[in-house]
């Protein structure tokens, strides 16, 4: 299930109260091939584009991000692998993998890793900026400061599960896998009635990262940095797309014991 947060009085009250000086402008600083050292695990830059930024977490066995909120932009999260408890000023949701939450701008919340072998989330943001950062409180000591430095980032990716889709052309598909789950980035070019086979297609979970998508009633039902689930979209009698539409699909398969949890690409036809 995916849940959407709005911001509430208590997120307008805490913010109003921290002396923050967000930048404004664009984040120009390149991520691409460095993975982000964290207190509570790591992070890194999978795909980006003008809309939207996609961040792949590991947080630690019981470790946690900070309560922080990004004034500007919306955040989706979706649990990749593993079980977290996703907190906020006023509440907290415990998500297993394929579960998510939409997150509107300058709404606090915070993630704990809640599995045996910690946890990985997938985190769309929407404007692209990782300078739009507000800690409010933080187990180690961050409150007030900014995103990491140079001094945090890894270019030596084989010490971590990293999987990317940069470079991909938009004509193309491309399908990754980690752990479980099987990614493909996916493009229609045309403006028309998406088919059938899409809406009965294998997967779980669709994220929009360009153009939208909407309803048999012209409703507008995901935009980019937004996610909906396949038992969502199979309610609907017709979803049209409207723009060049990229989208990302995420769905969850069994594995043995024999296989590997690290990237495997599909193989063209």
């Amino acid at each position: 299930m995916i849940t959407r947060l709005y911001r509430s009085k208590s997120d307008i009250e805490n913010l109003s109260q921290l002396k923050t000086s967000i930048p404004t402008g664009k984040d120009r600083y390149d991520y691409k091939k460095y993975v982000v050292n964290k207190p509570w695990g790591y992070e890194y830059l999978m795909y980006d584009n003008n809309d939207v930024a996609i961040w792949m977490l590991y947080i630690s066995r019981g470790q946690s991000t900070s309560m922080h909120c990004h004034p500007r932009k919306k955040t989706t999260l979706i649990v990749i692998r593993g079980e977290v408890v996703c907190s906020t000023i006023e509440g907290f949701f415990h998500l297993k993998k394929g579960d998510g939450l939409m997150i509107d701008p300058s709404v606090f919340h915070k993630t704990r890793a809640a599995s045996p072998k910690g946890a990985i989330i997938m985190e769309i943001e929407r404007p692209p900026n990782k300078r739009d950062l507000v800690r409010l409180k933080d187990l180690y000591g961050r409150e007030g400061k900014g995103y990491e430095g140079v001094a945090e980032m890894s270019k030596d990716l084989s010490k971590y599960e990293y999987i990317d889709f940069h470079g991909i052309r938009h004509t193309k598909q491309k399908t990754l896998r980690l752990g479980t789950c099987v990614m493909s980035l996916c493009t229609q070019t045309n403006k028309k009635p998406l088919l059938l086979g899409f809406l009965r297609g294998k997967y779980d979970v669709i994220c929009v990262l360009s153009g939208y998508i909407t309803d048999e009633n012209n409703k507008v039902i995901a935009t980019p940095g937004e996610a909906i689930t396949r038992k969502s979209l199979k309610k609907m009698s017709r979803i049209n797309a409207f723009r060049a539409i990229m989208y990302l699909t995420l769905r969850y398969v069994k594995y043995t014991s024999g296989q590997a949890l690290h990237v495997k690409k599909k193989r063209r036809r």
